[in-house]
């Protein structure tokens, strides 16, 4: 899933690079308030949205942004609203998003975003709606006009309770501990339930690769529950435990800083050690059960049995302690079970929420005022506010899901805006029937509920003109009474931890246009929709898995640099086997993969890596001192014909990926750890060259093969995954490389002839074409 928020950020301040930076942006945007806030307003009835505001100017200054891809189900033009009267504008769109965030049909999902009270439209929205064309991130939706006596929207997002299980895996009630959560949608943060009388082990000394390394356990006291986090390298773990039906963070302590030293990024070292260890294990198995806690993908990966220790030191109520995740279930007491951020788990405080059955507008959830007037409180407008303002009771209120109905129905509004008519606590200043009427006839205005459920629910299969037949069903997109809401905040920040794509985004991010140096001349090659969007029907999935298991999809940046790689190594994904020429040095080891392998050792260790046993009986050919026939598990190329001199390889997906993946973990670059390493530094011109210099070697500039391809891939891939405002018309960008694509002659001072590459700037003007149908 690709999306981002509805208000961009100029170019120089588009490159977040953390979680915690993408939260304190977005929390300036979206910020829990007592007005305008989610899910409860300020006399305490039902908020599904937030207010944005604080729109200064005019142009990309009040501008609002689609998303996510999408498509639009209805919109409504503001009908001339009269701000001095202190009235909300009421243009509106509501756009159908339909991504993945895992494999299978229940990892196709659909949600919807609104955007309401707009003073303009853009007339490129209106004409997507009326010829049902799709609209893409970062389409320009319309400018803000007035919410709430402010320059802002109303936003929303929602799906329907088909969907709610798919995003959260369960329609109701708790996660279910006893048994570890999805494999086949797994995303963000990766969360331990540790039950009580697991071992743990209070030594401060470090553990070694062995299951009992460390001796006399003491058996946990109370459930825990464990989040660990990587980012750029490094891990954060944190613990909290239930007490009062409340989880509660446990302080926390600074762990081993030895132990884990760039912890992520050595991963894969920790991997192959263990692998020396544990002679029967693959060590790519053993990093698959590292980095997520259990085997993900069983089918290409080996099982892995309770004997192969995964230690980590986390926050205990008695201290800090060491426990092996991976341990076997001590005698009498629950096995640890792993999720990840796909769950929805209960301590990360996502709630469910659906226990108000009367439909009268005014939130009456007792799970949620239990929150906002704890036991022997007050139930006034006064303790309300404090609550709403309460940055403890914001943050459980802003993770909750809720089953509630629109308020922009029109053939309810009446009903449900009653309680504005009375006196109460939380209503102390009724509305007169003047003043309610002026409310009854702006609403009149802005409701558009109807309407666009018989709009949307002519596609109750998928509506994106790409999805082809046999996967229509899995995307339910049909709109009854069981709609769920969810801040829109929470949803996005969320959900940008998820890079799974859907074959519709990951062919966008295969380039329409690059510019090629032919010579001393620039020359643009291009690649039309349909080309790629046939490639993303072959690579997508395998993709995605791959670039999950090996961190790719953890950050933007490093699918950026990764894509932009991919696309000179293996032409677009059609060339992922060298041509087997013999005058090659280290034949028959030519490259192969997305990102290639070549050299003997490399596959050596790649073999070892994933464990690919020996082919003893079989007639291995050139391959027999390697042991195995990289043509089969990686790719071959294809072979020429008269009409087609350079056919497509032939390739093994899985092999393939999996090298690559393998490759950029294990890739040491003078004093980087990894590739990943490289590409966490930024998405920079500059950036890029490192990246580029890493897979070619370390080479000097000139010398990078299609660097001019490699920099404008990155260039682009940035503005379909930044959430930096779309240029006008086109980017400059400036590199040291190469004068000619061919070595010219030069003479050195001792008068001998040879070839070599000039080293000159150059500077390309890059138009703003994106890969469209």
């Amino acid at each position: 899933m690709l999306i981002g928020p509805p208000v961009l950020l100029k170019p120089a301040q588009a490159q977040t690079t953390t979680q915690k930076e993408d939260r304190a942006w977005l929390e300036s945007m979206m910020p829990n308030r007592d007005r305008g806030g989610f899910p409860v307003g300020k006399s305490g009835q039902w908020h599904p949205g937030l207010h944005i505001t604080g729109f200064i100017g005019s142009g990309d200054n009040n501008a609002v942004w689609a998303i996510a891809d999408g498509a639009v189900m209805y919109y409504a033009e503001d009908k001339g609203t009269d701000l001095s009267e202190h009235a909300n504008s009421n243009g509106v769109v509501i756009i159908r998003h339909e991504t993945q965030i895992g494999s299978e049909a229940e990892g196709c999902i659909v949600y919807y975003s609104c955007y309401q009270h707009l003073q303009v439209i853009n007339e490129a929205i209106k004409t997507a709606y009326a010829k049902g064309s799709p609209v893409y991130r970062k389409d320009l939706i319309g400018h803000v006009g007035n919410v709430a006596d402010n320059s802002g929207i109303h936003f929303e997002i929602f799906c329907s309770g088909a969907n709610v299980k798919k995003i959260t895996g369960r329609s109701s009630g708790k996660l279910n501990l006893a048994k570890s959560g999805r494999k086949n949608i797994v995303y963000g943060d990766t969360h331990y339930y540790i039950p009580a009388g697991t071992p743990l082990y209070f030594q401060a000394k470090a553990p070694d690769y062995s299951a009992s390394t460390l001796k006399n356990p003491t058996p946990s006291t109370t459930d825990l529950y464990v989040t660990i986090k990587f980012e750029k390298g490094e891990i954060a773990i944190s613990s909290k435990l239930l007490k009062d039906n409340q989880y509660i963070s446990i302080p926390h302590r600074a762990k081993d800083s030895k132990f884990y030293q760039a912890y992520e990024y050595k991963l894969y070292n920790r991997a192959v050690k263990m692998g020396e260890q544990y002679k029967k294990i693959a060590p790519s198995a053993i990093y698959e059960m590292l980095k997520f806690g259990r085997i993900i993908d069983e089918v290409n990966t080996q099982r892995i049995g309770h004997d192969i220790p995964h230690w980590h030191q986390i926050d205990t109520p008695q201290g800090l302690a060491w426990v092996n995740l991976n341990a076997a279930p001590a005698q009498g007491a629950k096995p640890i079970t792993v999720f990840s951020d796909g769950d929805f788990p209960d301590w990360a405080d996502w709630t469910l929420i659906d226990d108000d059955s009367i439909d009268n507008g005014l939130c009456d959830s007792k799970i949620i005022h239990s929150l906002l007037y704890p036991a022997g409180s007050e139930k006034s407008a006064a303790a309300l506010q404090r609550a709403l303002t309460d940055q403890a009771v914001s943050s459980k209120l802003s993770k909750m899901i809720c089953k509630i109905p629109s308020e922009w129905d029109k053939a309810k509004k009446a009903v449900r805006q009653q309680w504005r008519k009375v006196a109460s606590p939380l209503n102390p200043a009724p509305l007169d029937n003047s003043k309610f009427q002026k409310l009854m006839d702006d609403l009149d205005k802005a409701c558009f509920w109807q309407r666009f459920v018989d709009n949307n629910n002519q596609f109750p299969s998928a509506c994106l003109p790409t999805v082809d037949n046999a996967s229509k069903a899995f995307y339910q997109g049909a709109i009854t009474e069981d709609v769920w809401f969810f801040n829109p905040r929470e949803f996005i920040l969320h959900f940008r931890k998820c890079n799974w794509l859907s074959e519709f985004e990951f062919t966008q991010l295969l380039p329409r246009t690059l510019k090629v140096l032919y010579g001393t001349q620039f020359k643009t090659e291009s690649k039309s929709w349909e080309a790629a969007f046939s490639t993303a029907k072959t690579w997508t999935k395998a993709l995605c898995q791959g670039f999950n298991k090996y961190g790719i999809l953890h950050s933007k940046g490093r699918l950026a640099h990764f894509i932009a790689q991919t696309i000179p190594e293996t032409g677009y994904l059609t060339q992922l086997a060298e041509p087997h020429l013999q005058g090659k040095e280290y034949r028959p080891y030519w490259g192969r993969g997305i990102i290639q392998l070549t050299h003997l050792e490399a596959y050596e260790e790649y073999g070892k890596f994933r464990g690919i046993p020996s082919a003893k009986n079989a007639p291995l050919g050139v391959y027999a001192k390697l042991g195995w026939d990289p043509d089969n598990l990686i790719a071959k190329p294809g072979v020429p014909g008269p009409k087609n001199k350079h056919p497509s390889s032939i390739n093994n997906v899985f092999g393939c990926i999996d090298s690559s993946g393998f490759y950029w973990i294990s890739k040491k670059i003078l004093n980087f750890t990894s590739m990943h390493d490289l590409c966490d530094r930024g998405t920079s011109i500059i950036d890029g060259v490192k990246v580029s210099k890493g897979v070619n070697g370390w080479v000097l500039d000139p010398y990078i093969n299609g660097l001019e391809r490699r920099l404008h891939a990155l260039e682009y891939c940035k503005w379909i995954l930044h959430d930096a405002i779309p240029p006008k018309e086109s980017v400059n960008i400036t590199f040291v490389w190469r004068r000619d694509s061919e070595k010219e002659k030069v003479t050195d001072k001792n008068g001998v002839e040879k070839k070599k590459y000039i080293e000159t700037i150059h500077s390309l003007n890059l138009p703003y074409i994106l890969q469209r149908p």
